[in-house]
């Protein structure tokens, strides 16, 4: 899935809309595109070597001439002492009421300053950084974004200046703030999965420690959660979620991460692979190398701040466990093959990230992300490489006790240790079929309420809030999810409703439930003048209320009745679903149509039934009311528009 996504996202920025064809170095903005990305071969460019330059001496014919076309595919700072200034043209042709936003996908920029026209012949300075304040930001992303909005009319030039120490590349792109926001929510959800997931190997070979006893799991958890601090540091999360209010440390995250990931793979090497030649050896480079790296970037903060990113030797690492996996296999150590190949990829995905880091590659979604897909593939194989040791350490273990059977007070600690093997493989077994079970319904549920939180913006924050929930209520969630996604796809096919005939329906579908046999239905229908609407989305408001009816009926009432009233006119229909169940306290009748909204924690619903009623009403144009208190019945009232008689012809294809 994550690697589904990443190829998709990727296809949709390489066919987002370019410039516009009939100025190339102008991007306007219309109504039918949400995306601009800036084509670095087309900005003007400017370097100010000594930070002299203001917006003033910019705008002045001197300085002014001075910019060049940028011509190049990458925007970058070869001179990280220098201040860098860009500038490219754009003219509004949207709607007013569309808002724009301008986005950095490097985060790690230390100052970055946008010059927005107020189209007076005057400038709005707009300024953010990693050494700025995250609470500070408007909006509480991990990228650096400026809102554009209001636009001016006509042709004006906007400026950039941007300024970091580390040399790296840079792209900006123009969205609307719409399709930003779906952006976001899938970024930031697919980013949860992939910490997620490294929090649960990390949990999961916990738990292997200190059920074996075997350091190399616990320098294995080390690594695994000092990565996932890394990639944070790589992805702009780490200075939203863990220091948002230190972004002095934004300096030395990025080195103190990355040193603290490569020493826990030097340690977690040195303790899972095998060379008995060469074990004394090894074991004095990997220490040494440890302290000595942690000196050097001690001594480099005190005494040579300015160096301290200029110190490429944290491939030799990966190098060097690489090196240390294939004499292990070499050596006999068939474990070791899982090893090499997931630190194969690894070492090709930071090669990947260093260029990037470094100018040479672009900053796009491929090798921004590289670190993360390597991650997903490298814990896979490297959890194959354990479970492929706790194999052999069985089958070591059983030749032990077969050599040893003749002394009987060996056999006996051997065949003790076999037990205690065993059970803790049982427990592993079976904590791995909860983990598999807690994660395989959310996993199947992703790209259903992905969709949902994509096509239903207003509600993504709930959405989200209630994703944590799913899985006690999977089959129901991914049910009414489905039944959302369709009416919200739904197109209108009106056609004459016969309620009786639609509550028969019904009735009997529901007939299975438990309940349905204690409530009694009373229905009074008076239909003078024929109902014309879109019968999918009505007969999801029957469904969902007649539901709720046998559903929260109490069994304190003698009888458990709902009473179904319809009356029909020219312009509309008024339903009224009248029961004496346990009733909604006042002060949830706000609440009650939110989605994933449940009266108690008890109530194992997927909580999106009266969600979808509104939605359905809504859908036919149509107004819904409640009038409810706790253990006195609720009565929801609905009005809903007569449509228009289809022609003969529409009403032969609904």
């Amino acid at each position: 899935m994550f690697f589904r996504f990443i190829i998709s996202l990727a296809l949709a920025l390489t066919s987002c809309i370019a410039l516009s064809a009939s100025d190339s170095a102008c991007i306007i903005l219309t109504d039918e595109a949400n995306e601009y990305f800036i084509d670095n071969r087309e900005v003007d460019f400017l370097e100010d070597y000594n930070h002299k330059y203001s917006i003033a001496d910019i705008l002045s014919p001197e300085i002014s001439k001075k910019f060049v076309k940028h011509k190049s595919d990458f925007l970058e700072n070869k001179n990280p002492s220098s201040a860098y200034w860009i500038r490219f043209k754009l003219r509004n042709e949207a709607n007013d009421s569309k808002q724009w936003l301008l986005e950095s996908f490097n985060y790690r920029i230390n100052y970055l300053d946008f010059y927005l026209p107020d189209g007076h012949g005057n400038f709005v300075r707009k300024s953010a950084g990693d050494l700025n304040n995250f609470n500070n930001r408007v909006l509480q992303h991990k990228n650096l974004e400026f809102i554009l909005n209001p636009l001016p009319s006509g042709e004006h030039y906007y400026y950039i200046r941007y300024f970091t120490e580390q040399n790296t590349s840079f792209q900006f792109v123009i969205r609307s703030v719409l399709h930003f926001t779906s952006y976001a929510l899938t970024e930031y959800f697919m980013l949860g999965i992939f910490y997620g997931m490294i929090l649960i190997v990390a949990l999961y070979n916990l738990f292997l420690f200190f059920s074996i006893r075997d350091r190399a799991y616990l320098y294995y958890v080390l690594y695994a959660l000092s990565f996932g601090a890394f990639s944070m540091t790589q992805d702009g999360t780490g200075f939203q979620y863990l220091w948002p209010r230190f972004p002095q440390f934004n300096e030395y995250a990025y080195q103190t991460c990355l040193i603290a990931m490569t020493s826990f793979l030097l340690l977690y090497s040195k303790a899972f692979l095998h060379i008995p030649k060469y074990s004394k050896p090894i074991r004095k480079i990997i220490n040494f190398y440890i302290i000595g790296r942690f000196l050097c970037f001690g001594f480099t903060i005190i005494f040579f701040p300015e160096i301290r990113l200029y110190l490429d030797i944290d491939l030799l690492p990966f190098i060097i466990s690489y090196l240390i996996s294939i004499a292990s296999y070499i050596s006999g150590f068939k474990s070791a093959r899982f090893f090499i190949l997931g630190f194969s990829i690894l070492l090709f995905a930071f090669l990947i990230n260093q260029l990037r880091i470094e100018g040479i590659l672009p900053s796009n979604v491929l090798t921004v992300y590289s670190l993360n897909i390597a991650a997903i593939t490298e814990m896979i194989l490297l959890s194959l490489a354990l479970g492929d040791r706790i194999r052999e350490l069985k089958e070591r273990e059983m030749l032990n006790a077969h050599l040893e059977e003749k002394v009987k007070e060996r056999a006996n600690a051997i065949l003790l240790q076999k037990y205690i093997i065993k059970e803790k493989i049982e427990e592993l077994d079976s904590y791995m079929y909860r983990t598999a079970h807690d994660i395989n319904g959310p996993l199947k549920s992703i790209k259903g309420l992905a969709n949902l939180g994509i096509m239903d913006v207003e509600n993504s924050v709930n959405y989200f809030e209630h994703i944590k929930t799913t899985v006690a209520k999977l089959e129901a969630v991914v049910k009414d999810l489905l039944h959302i996604s369709r009416l919200n796809k739904l197109t209108s096919k009106n056609s004459q409703i016969d309620f009786k005939v639609m509550i028969d329906e019904l009735l009997t579908t529901l007939k299975t439930q438990i309940e349905f046999g204690k409530i009694r239905f009373d229905l009074d229908i008076e239909t003078p003048v024929p109902f014309y609407s879109e019968k999918v989305a009505l007969y999801s408001i029957f469904h969902n209320l007649i539901e709720n009816a046998i559903k929260y009926r109490t069994s304190r009432a003698e009888v458990s009745f709902l009473k179904i009233t319809i009356r029909t006119d020219e312009d509309k229909a008024i339903l009224e679903f009248e029961d004496n169940g346990i009733g909604i306290p006042e002060e949830y009748h706000e609440k009650i149509f939110k989605m994933f909204f449940k009266l108690s924690p008890e109530d194992h619903s997927s909580g999106l039934g009266l969600y979808i009623v509104k939605l359905s009403v809504e859908k036919l144009q149509g107004s819904v009311t409640l009038k409810s208190a706790e253990a006195q019945g609720t009565t929801f009232s609905i009005v809903l528009k007569n449509h228009p008689k289809p022609a003969s012809s529409a009403q032969v294809n609904s």
